[in-house]
């Protein structure tokens, strides 16, 4: 990984942490980020989608974005052949 990737990697997991405020995946985050820095704007649409879509919906009965996040995450990394 050059240091541009980790870089973009610790900014990256740094703005999940402060989009979900899941304090105890901070590490996940960190690792998730750093295996996937190649989807960055991949991984930036979907926090758009889930803080628009879920955080910010009064009408929302999701108790627990961030789950839906790290599932979606999963996902992502599956899809390309990553494991997390």
């Amino acid at each position: 990984m050059s240091i541009d990737d980790l870089a973009k990697a610790m900014a990256l997991s740094e703005d999940m942490l402060q989009t979900f405020g899941d304090q105890k995946s901070k590490d996940y985050y960190a690792y998730a980020a750093s295996k996937l820095i190649d989807y960055e704007q991949d991984i930036r649409f979907l926090m758009a989608q889930i803080k628009e879509d879920i955080i910010r919906n009064p009408q929302s009965k999701v108790k627990n974005p961030a789950a839906i996040f790290v599932t979606k995450l999963q996902q992502m990394a599956e899809e390309h052949g990553i494991e997390l």
